[in-house]
């Protein structure tokens, strides 16, 4: 561990348990160029030019006048040219926090005068709400893990500390204040007053001493999962990466898998070591995947309900296990068929609502096929239920839950699959009757590769003195096999109709700079705005003379290759 000597500036190696007391800073990354890295710090004094390094001072001098001699900054005490020091980092990175004498939260993003340390609890809650620090995936491990937070405001002034300000930043973030306060009481109201003697504390709130890790694993996987299910991380594979500290996980970094395969295996990972079926206690966002696993914290968003299942060492209890290995996930479940069908079952999971025994979360599953051991199951489709609300018609009475078997449930262990599908290729023909309509952009260029399902892109034509057009097409299957059934439709739209609110896109989309991210928002924008995705569509475009616009897409098959064909005619309007 590199520790940076906040009077002479200079990187200092410590190697092995014994390290000197030091602060540690959590913030937010400004333009990576401005940042005062590694080499820069290494390199000589020119790193005092760039704009991050008041930053570095600022933090430097904190900790200083707090009695600190060294302090730990992210940007340059890790060497992140090799990816051993940054994947040991990283999954130390918990335990760095964890073990520091005070954290220094730094909210760039917080005026001055905005907030101080005297501000009323409302006010400190409603001006935080809105900072970045709160919606980064790294920052929660640097809120949860420290023993003391203190917040700063963009000119370096105290403005609060996790403690005393428990309660709003529980309602910004979601985390319990048994968390943030590590199971202390308020009393006394700052966290240096509260000593520990003998694994209690001699203060007013009389609290046995309790390590956060031991905190930590007292909450569900759901419960965590929750937390970090509204924040964002640059790189999409750190969704996963950030979150190994609260679960205790070392693992390899991969940086390029992406960021659904990086949380499947940190969710697999967590299996081996936890018999949590809250794992698989979510629903689904946005599109429906029979994995058992989910592909993003967001699929956890309110999981803060969801609460392990407290055992009591005086009754013989079965304790229902679940593992998993390369090619199976297998659940111990109760599980019973629901009314009106034989193919779906419902599996209660040994965990609870709200704490409440008695309300148990319900998955849906169906067995999909038959193996050596027996039938693989999936889920059958995205919600979560609980034993007193499942879907009507479905419904199960109390006689129906009593009758339920326990059940080893098997899951194929595949990183969903169902997300992405294999679809027709697209063909593009222009027929242009009445002068020439240039195609601007096809988006995407191709989708011979597996898309998202519905499989949604947009093709744009213009030409001068009449309005550009966007010819929208969707191919859809309900199925996970590339010879299934697909739907296709299209519609046809004015650009600027189509992009009123989303002009931006349109520019991006012209000049070759749309990023993926931004191409699936507008995926989702363009689909809920049809109307009907029929066949074909038809449209008149304003103009002298005017001009009709015919759009139809339909399957061929060429050479045994499935093919979506997409007609786009211009023809001289009567």
């Amino acid at each position: 561990m590199r520790l940076l000597n906040t009077t002479s500036f200079k990187l200092e190696s410590f190697l092995g348990p014994q390290k000197p007391s030091y602060a540690i800073l959590s913030h937010t990354w400004g333009k990576m160029e401005d940042e005062v890295l590694f080499d820069d710090i290494t390199a000589g004094e020119a790193w005092n030019q760039k704009s991050g390094a008041t930053k570095v001072h600022e933090s430097c001098k904190t900790a200083k006048t707090r009695g600190y001699g060294y302090i730990w900054i992210d940007t340059c005490c890790i060497d992140k040219s090799s990816s051993a020091e940054l994947s040991e980092a990283i999954n130390s990175m918990f335990r760095w926090y964890e073990m520091s004498d005070i954290c220094f939260a730094y909210l760039a993003d917080v005026a001055e005068d905005s907030i101080t340390e005297n501000s009323t609890y409302e006010d400190f809650a409603s001006t935080l709400a809105s900072s970045k620090w709160f919606t980064r995936g790294w920052t929660l491990q640097e809120l949860v893990a420290p023993k003391q937070v203190v917040f700063f405001n963009k000119h370096w002034e105290p403005i609060g500390d996790k403690f005393r300000h428990a309660p709003e930043l529980s309602k910004i973030t979601g985390i319990q204040i048994l968390v943030l306060r590590r199971g202390h009481g308020s009393i006394p109201p700052r966290w240096k007053d509260h000593v520990s003697v003998s694994n209690k504390c001699i203060c007013g709130c009389r609290s046995p001493y309790i390590s956060i890790r031991a905190i930590l694993r007292s909450f569900s996987t759901a419960q965590k999962m929750c937390w970090a299910s509204k924040r964002e991380t640059t790189r999409e594979e750190d969704t996963a990466y950030c979150l190994f500290g609260l679960f205790e996980i070392n693992m390899p970094l991969l940086y390029g898998e992406g960021g659904p395969k990086a949380f499947f295996r940190l969710q697999k990972q967590i299996i081996r070591q936890s018999n949590d079926q809250s794992i698989v206690a979510f629903s689904r966002y946005k599109l429906f995947s029979p994995s058992p696993l989910a592909d993003s914290p967001r699929n956890f968003e309110g999981g803060d309900s969801i609460y392990p299942r407290t055992r009591s060492e005086n009754f013989d209890e079965v304790r229902y296990q679940i593992t998993t290995s390369d090619q199976e996930i297998v659940v111990e479940l109760l599980v019973c068929p629901l009314a009106d069908t034989e193919t779906v079952l419902a599996a209660l999971l040994d965990c609870s609502i709200d704490g409440d025994p008695f309300c148990r979360p319900v998955i849906l599953i169906s067995a999909e096929q038959d193996t050596q051991n027996g039938p693989r199951y999936n889920r059958a489709d995205k919600e979560l239920y609980n034993t007193t609300f499942l879907p009507e018609s479905q419904d199960l009475s109390t006689a129906d839950l009593q009758q339920a078997i326990m059940t080893k449930v098997s899951f194929p262990a595949v990183q969903e699959r169902a997300m992405r599908l294999f679809l027709p290729s697209l063909r593009v023909i222009k027929d242009i009757k009445y002068e020439p309509y240039t195609i601007e952009c096809i988006y995407p260029q191709s989708i011979q590769l597996p898309l998202l399902n519905p499989g949604v892109g947009f093709v744009f034509l213009s030409k001068l003195g009449y309005p550009r057009f966007v010819v929208a097409w969707k191919v859809q299957t309900n199925s996970l096999e590339p010879a299934c059934n697909v739907q296709l439709g299209c519609e046809l739209w004015i650009a600027s109709d189509l992009f009123r609110e989303e002009m931006n896109v349109l520019k991006k989309l012209q000049d070759g700079s749309l990023q993926e991210i931004e191409f699936e928002t507008s995926r989702q924008y363009i689909y809920r705005k049809s109307s009907h995705w029929g066949s074909e569509d038809h449209m008149v475009l304003s103009g002298s003379p005017p001009l009709q616009v015919r759009a139809q897409i339909i399957s061929v098959t060429f050479l045994e290759r499935r093919v979506a064909e997409l007609k786009v005619e211009v023809m001289k309007g009567d």
